[in-house]
This record gives C-alpha cells, structure tokens and sequence, in this order.
C-alpha cells in the first residue's frame, strides 16, 4: 500500500509541472537578454536569426539532420551576439565555448554569420506552425 502510494505521488508531482526542489523547464529564449528587450523581442531575434524554436520544446520539421539544427543555432546565436544579445545571468557557456569546432565557431566562417532579418522571421517553420503568435506578426 505503501508504495502504490509513493507512485502516485511522484506521478502527480511529475504531472504538476516537474517543480520539485524548485526545478523549472527553462525555454530556450530565456538565455538571452538585451537591455531593454522583452519577451516577445527576444523571440523576434532569434527568428530573425534563423533560429528553429524560440521556446525549444517544440519539434518543428525542418528537413534537416540533428548535427544541421545544432550547426544553425549555434550560428543563430552567433547573429543573436552580434546584436547586442547576452547570456542572461545563470547561463554559462556559449556554443562555440562548449564546442570551438563546430562550423559556426571557426573564425574563417565569420562571413557565414546571419544578419538579423525580418522575412527570415516571418517565413521561418515557427511562424508557419504558428502564424498568430505575437513574434509572427509584422
């Protein structure tokens, strides 16, 4: 008895939201921060930056093989950097920190960085999955 009823408690603490000992799924754009930015600017320029999902739980189909999505936000985040984006506090390590090799890392591919852009944005799989979302809109 005991212990269907430590099952049960776990499930329903797994159920409510994982928020055991105070753990919280963090979403992939609250890594970043620009002093002024909120929310939804956040959102924006990682779309702009041609970064798949802002919130990362969502596994849009984009065609491309997992090393790809990885090498295309680590040069979103680049693009993200180069804007005036940080790392918020709590966050440590870029993704050329936690792997120099990557392509998106070697100095040589510089050029190969994207600029913000909004029709990137707004053709971008997030915003056709989600066209009414607050980032998706003009």
């Amino acid at each position: 008895m005991k212990s269907g009823f430590l099952v049960m408690s776990i499930t329903m603490m797994v159920l409510a939201g994982c928020n055991v000992a105070g753990f919280r799924y963090h979403e992939i754009h609250e890594r970043y921060q620009k002093l002024g930015a909120k929310e939804k600017d956040v959102v924006k320029a990682m779309l702009e930056c041609g970064m798949v999902d802002p919130f990362g739980h969502l596994r849009l189909e984009t065609g491309r093989s997992y090393q790809e999505e990885v090498e295309n936000t680590a040069y979103g985040e680049a693009c993200m950097f180069n804007d005036g984006f940080k790392l918020a506090p709590g966050y440590r390590g870029s993704m050329c920190e936690g792997n120099p090799n990557r392509q998106a890392c070697k100095p040589e591919n510089a050029h190969l960085i994207p600029k913000r852009d909004i029709n990137r944005r707004l053709n971008s799989h997030y915003c056709k999955a989600y066209p009414k979302a607050r980032a998706c809109q003009p």
